[in-house]
């Protein structure tokens, strides 16, 4: 009974690829198989990246924060940003898109949305290895007057009581 209600939604093309598919398993597996080793490349390959992003930001840090310490994140972010893009051209030929689903070319501007790399995170990773850059987070602003204290948090509802 599934079967014709399956046949009946996908229609007549939708049978004869089921029906092939249910004929030809190894062709299946196969391509599953080939597209399951290149998502497992591509998110190593995003691994790789997001590590040695961090080390990046870590070793320029260090160099850059001993010359001046009154260097931003932002500003540390746009020292890094030539060499990092270079390292993602050489270093992630394919990322996983969002929803794991398929593959990406590994452009500089898809790998900075994929690992969030922006001054924050620059800011972020710093503060994480016991670093501590000048200024301020660039993630975060602040509040006007009269503003909630932290503008990223949403007002708590108040529930009405039943009665």
């Amino acid at each position: 009974m599934f079967q014709e209600i399956l046949y009946a939604i996908v229609g007549r093309w939708g049978r004869a690829v089921i029906e092939w598919m249910l004929a030809n398993p190894v062709v299946v597996a196969g391509v599953l198989l080939v597209w399951g080793a290149v998502m497992l490349w591509s998110r190593s390959n995003l691994r790789r990246v997001e590590r040695q992003t961090g080390l990046l930001v870590l070793e320029e840090a260090r160099r850059a924060l001993g010359a001046s310490s009154r260097l931003t994140a932002e500003q540390l972010y746009d020292q890094l940003y030539p060499d990092w893009s270079e390292m993602v051209r050489k270093t992630a030929p394919l990322v996983p898109h969002r929803w794991e689903l398929w593959p990406l070319p590994g452009t500089p501007s898809i790998v900075r949305k994929q690992i969030g790399f922006s001054p924050h995170w620059v800011w972020g990773h710093l503060l994480a290895h016991g670093m501590r850059p000048a200024g301020s987070d660039p993630g975060a602003r602040e509040p006007a007057a009269g503003e909630r204290e932290s503008a990223r948090e949403p007002e708590k509802k108040r529930k009405k009581p039943r009665g």
